[in-house]
């Protein structure tokens, strides 16, 4: 019922919103005190949301096969929002650790590979659902997750790209 639907639709937002003030700063701080280098902080704030989001993901479809109703689904969209917001401190933060000097040209070229999800997103779904069912679609963004933090646990550098390598000008 959509009388019913505002708190389902509230709690994943608000999650984020609380993980992101209340949760990042103390976390980032009590992860650098506790002897992380600045590149495992940033491994940490990526790779963790994205498995987690993974699992989460992977979750939702059998859950309400019991009959859990719609508060399962609520809760679990709830972790992976307040798990997602843990990525700005994560390879968000990266954009500037990897350039000192071009960090538009940096973020600019990553939120333009974000933006391809969002376009192929959509179709990729629409594609899985043709020939399975929601739990393929889950699936497959679990395994999009796993990749990401895969990809981003062993390759991602704090070290400056550009550093020395810009001229001086007088």
């Amino acid at each position: 019922m959509p009388e019913h639907a505002a708190l389902h639709l509230m709690l994943p937002q608000f999650s984020n919103l609380l993980v992101k003030v209340f949760v990042n700063q103390p976390l980032g701080k009590w992860l650098t005190a506790s002897g992380f280098s600045q590149l495992q902080c940033r491994r940490f704030f990526t790779v963790v949301p994205f498995v987690g989001c993974a699992f989460t993901f992977v979750l939702i479809h059998p859950l309400k096969m019991f009959g859990l109703g719609p508060w399962c689904s609520t809760v679990l969209f709830t972790i992976f929002n307040g798990l997602n917001a843990l990525h700005p401190a994560g390879f968000k933060a990266n954009y500037m650790d990897v350039t000192a000097k071009n960090g538009g040209l940096v973020s600019g070229v990553g939120n333009t590979v974000a933006t391809l999800g969002a376009y192929l997103g959509p179709l990729w779904i629409a594609y899985v659902l043709s020939i399975g069912n929601w739990g393929y679609a889950f699936v497959s963004v679990a395994i999009c997750n796993l990749v990401a933090a895969l990809v981003y646990g062993t390759l991602s550098s704090t070290t400056p790209v550009d550093n020395g390598s810009a001229k001086k000008s007088n």
